[in-house]
C-alpha cells in the first residue's frame, strides 16, 4: 500500500464544521470525514511546532528523543532501509520552516515556495502551490512503479500572519456575533455576560480596509496585550482567521479531486492532520507559558482515509502526534 500523508503546522479542529463548527462550511473536509476514520481525540505531543514535526517523524515524545538522538528513528531513514520510495514536499514563503534536524539531508526533499497577502493571487500562494506539486508528484509516483511510497506534504496551515486573498481574508466580516458561538457568553456566577456598547457604523476606503485586514490578522503580544483586547477586537481576529481556514478548504478540495481522478496504480492510503490549533477567541483564561496548553492549541484533527474506503467512521480513543509513525510503519 502507498500513502499519502498532509500535515499542516497549525489547522484548528474549531474551525471544521465536522468537529463542530457553525459557521464555516467545510464540505471538502466533511467529505474526507465521511470517507475516513475520523478521530475526535486527537493531540499535539508539544505545543511547539518544531516539537510536533520531530513527534511525526520519529514517533517518539520530544523530551525522550531528545535523551540519545543517535537512536532514534527517523522516517526518511525508515523508509530507506525498508525500501519504500519516499518523497517530502515543504511549503514556505521563504521566510523559513519548521522541520526535524537533517530533514533535507538527502535527494527526498524540496521546498516549494509561494506568496502571500491580500493582492496575491490564490494560484501562487505557498499551499495552492504545494498541492499543485503533490498533484505532479502524485502522477509520476504512480506510474514510476516504485512501490510502495509514501508522499508526505507540509503546510503551514494557518500562519501568523493568518492573511489569506482578500476575498477569503473578509469572508466571514459579515457575520452576526450569535454565528459564531454555541452558548452565550456567562460570568462566573451564572449571569449573561453583557453585551458592548454598539458602535457606530463607520464607512472605510479600500485601504482603510485593508489596513483593518492586516490589523486584525494576528494577536499582539505579549500576553498582557491580548488579554486587554476587547469582544470586537477578538471577533475580528477570529472572523480572518476564520478566513484563512476557509482558503485551507478550497485548497484541499482542489487537490482532493485530483487524486480521486487520477487512476490508481495500487491502493493508497490518505493521511490529513495538524500539529496544533489556535487560541483566538478566550482572553484571560490561562497565562505565560500555560496558555499554550488550551484545548484550542492542543487539540488537532487527524483523518485517515483507509484504500478503497466508501464510508468512514468516528474514533473517541485518545491519540497524539506520536502515533502516526507507528501507525505507517
Amino acid at each position: 500500500m502507498n500513502a499519502i500523508v498532509l500535515s499542516f503546522d497549525r489547522l484548528p479542529v474549531g474551525f471544521l464544521s465536522c468537529y463542530g463548527n457553525n459557521w464555516i462550511a467545510t464540505p471538502n473536509f466533511d467529505r474526507l470525514a465521511n470517507q475516513s476514520v475520523l478521530f475526535d481525540q486527537h493531540f499535539a505531543d508539544s505545543p511547539a511546532a518544531r516539537a510536533n514535526c520531530s513527534a511525526w517523524w520519529t514517533g517518539t515524545f520530544g523530551w525522550r528523543s531528545k535523551t540519545d538522538e543517535s537512536k532514534t528513528p527517523s522516517l526518511p531513514k525508515l523508509c530507506a532501509d525498508h525500501g519504500i520510495t519516499f518523497r517530502l514536499l515543504v511549503e514556505t514563503n521563504g521566510l523559513g520552516v519548521e522541520m526535524p534536524d537533517g530533514a533535507f539531508s538527502n535527494d527526498h526533499a524540496e521546498l516549494v515556495h509561494g506568496e502571500d497577502g491580500l493582492d496575491v493571487d490564490p494560484e501562487i500562494t505557498p499551499i495552492f502551490r504545494l498541492l499543485a506539486r503533490a498533484q505532479r508528484d502524485v502522477r509520476l509516483l504512480r506510474t514510476s512503479r516504485r512501490e510502495p511510497w509514501l508522499l508526505w506534504l507540509k503546510s503551514r496551515g494557518i500562519p501568523t500572519p493568518w492573511l489569506a486573498p482578500r476575498t477569503f481574508a473578509s469572508q466571514f466580516l459579515d457575520l452576526a456575533d450569535d454565528q459564531e458561538t454555541d452558548e452565550p457568553e456567562v460570568e462566573e456566577d451564572g449571569s449573561d455576560v453583557a453585551d458592548e456598547e454598539e458602535v457606530a457604523v463607520v464607512e472605510l476606503s479600500g485601504e482603510q480596509f485593508d489596513d483593518l485586514l492586516r490589523g486584525v490578522s494576528q494577536l499582539p503580544q505579549p500576553g498582557p496585550n491580548r488579554d486587554a483586547l476587547s469582544k470586537i477586537d477578538r471577533g475580528l481576529m477570529r472572523r480572518v482567521c476564520g478566513g484563512y481556514g476557509a482558503f485551507l478548504h478550497a485548497a484541499l478540495g482542489r487537490f482532493l479531486k485530483q487524486i480521486d481522478q487520477d487512476d490508481a496504480t495500487s491502493p493508497t492510503l490518505l493521511v490529513v492532520t495538524g500539529g496544533q490549533g489556535l487560541t483566538v477567541r478566550e482572553p484571560g483564561k490561562l497565562t505565560n507559558d500555560w496558555e499554550l496548553l488550551a484545548e484550542e492549541t492542543v487539540h488537532t484533527p487527524l483523518f485517515m482515509r483507509l484504500a478503497n474506503a466508501s464510508r468512514g467512521c468516528r474514533r473517541q480513543e485518545i491519540v497524539q502526534t506520536v502515533d502516526l509513525l507507528p501507525t505507517l510503519a
